[in-house]
């Protein structure tokens, strides 16, 4: 069996071949470097003629040779070092030990040397350097732009500059203002003093620029515990939580698609409502002089509320304007409630309040005269005993107990089955089947 070694340099040039046939040998080498990572010094090296040692100096990247400083030597295969140093003996003058006596030549003597003050004002050392004094800030104050001090003075450590309160800044940041709990009003306000007629002027603008945003998106929302109290949406839509105050009046919300005004008009889904104050129609804003009010329960009323001098209330319908020849008028109608079937229709009836005895009490509403349902008139009926006596001629009522006396006048009696009485000259006469 034979083996053999092959060492090559760091090019891998084959420098050593050893085996059972060599074509280099170690004793051929000539040029060339074997390097660190092939056990070689990686360096061409020459012959220092002197005894050295072979180190790496790593500040070169490469081997090399150490040469032997002051007090280190080498014999054979020793280093050897510098031998204890020994005090001798001083013979002589000081003098005589000139380096020494050079170097205390170039000492000041102490009489040169100027006196320390160890008291007393800064201000007495001559040559000393100034120091600033103390002062409060002096500049307009802190704006936008770096202003550049030149005074010769520190600022004292409880000074502040002023804040310049004219600046306009561009802030680009979120700002939040958490005042925390508080136990006094601390708002945050804005005061202007407007003093041009020609300008309109804006206390407060919020420019959106609105590239992409949810319908939800909000201008204004006000807030208490988290709750919106009022807020305006991006397309101008104003929410309010509580109640609307214009001047004396007020708005509020009622539910169920209901507005109430004062909590007495109210504005709802296809209607319009009214409590307690009446509809008041004039010829301007606070001057009226016409009313259509709530009575009672399913009673329309003409005219403000009740009072101790009433004002008679007309109710009429639209006229053919004056300047427009030959035309007739429109037909006013009433219609009665409807019934279905063989239930007979509502009657028109008309009330009034005979005079009763004397005080302060409201008549009685007692029916007058209707129209029944079946298109006849009904006349008020009373007993011949309940005749009224002071009223004009040519009115008519219906006695259920008259009777006529006399054919030849109608003189109007009781004790019939019936009769239609007519004042005439002053004396109730009466028609009845006999005559």
């Amino acid at each position: 069996m034979s083996a053999s070694i092959i060492v090559q340099d760091a090019s891998n040039t084959t420098i050593i071949e050893q085996g059972p046939s060599p074509t280099t040998n170690a004793a051929d080498i000539t040029s060339g470097t074997l390097a660190l990572a092939r056990g070689g010094t990686g360096a061409s090296l020459t012959d220092p003629n002197a005894d050295r040692i072979l180190f790496w100096d790593d500040s070169a990247g490469a081997m090399t040779f150490l040469t032997i400083g002051t007090g280190l030597s080498i014999t054979g295969t020793t280093l050897n070092g510098m031998a204890a140093s020994a005090w001798g003996s001083v013979t002589g003058t000081l003098s005589d030990q000139t380096d020494l006596q050079s170097a205390l030549n170039l000492k000041a003597n102490s009489s040169s040397l100027a006196t320390v003050a160890t008291t007393g004002a800064y201000s007495d050392l001559s040559g000393a350097p100034s120091i600033p004094t103390a002062a409060n800030p002096t500049a307009a104050g802190v704006g936008l732009t770096a202003i550049n001090g030149s005074a010769a003075t520190f600022m004292r450590s409880d000074g502040a500059p002023a804040l310049d309160v004219s600046i306009a800044p561009t802030w680009t940041g979120q700002h939040t203002f958490a005042s925390g709990a508080i136990t006094t009003s601390k708002p945050i306000s804005i005061t202007q003093t407007w003093n041009s007629g020609g300008v309109a002027f804006n206390p407060l603008l919020v420019n959106v620029t609105d590239t992409a945003s949810a319908a939800a998106s909000l201008l204004v929302d006000l807030q208490v515990a988290g709750s919106s109290k009022f807020k305006v949406t991006k397309a101008g839509n104003a929410t309010i939580a509580g109640t609307l105050t214009i001047g004396a009046g007020s708005l509020q919300d009622f539910g169920s698609g209901q507005i109430g005004v004062n909590f007495q008009y109210y504005l709802a889904v296809g209607g319009f409502g009214i409590t307690s104050v009446p509809i008041q129609f004039g010829t301007s804003f606070g001057i009226y002089d016409a009313y259509l009010r709530r009575a009672a329960a399913a009673n329309l009323a003409l005219g403000a509320a009740d009072a101790a001098s009433p004002v008679a209330q007309t109710l009429s319908v639209q006229n053919v304007s004056s300047g427009t020849s030959n035309t007739s008028g429109a037909n006013w109608t009433r219609d009665a409630s409807r019934g279905t079937g063989t239930g007979s229709g509502g009657r028109h009836v008309w009330r009034t309040a005979p005079a009763g005895s004397s005080g302060s009490t409201q008549n009685a509403l007692v029916e007058a005269c209707a129209i029944e349902s079946s298109g006849t008139f009904k006349l008020k009926t009373v007993t011949f005993s309940a005749l009224p006596t002071a009223i004009a001629n040519g009115e008519m009522i219906y006695v259920s107990d008259g009777a006529v006396t006399s054919v030849s006048d109608n003189t109007l009696t009781s004790g019939g089955t019936g009769a239609l009485a007519v004042r005439i000259n002053g004396a109730w006469r009466a028609f009845n089947t006999q005559n």
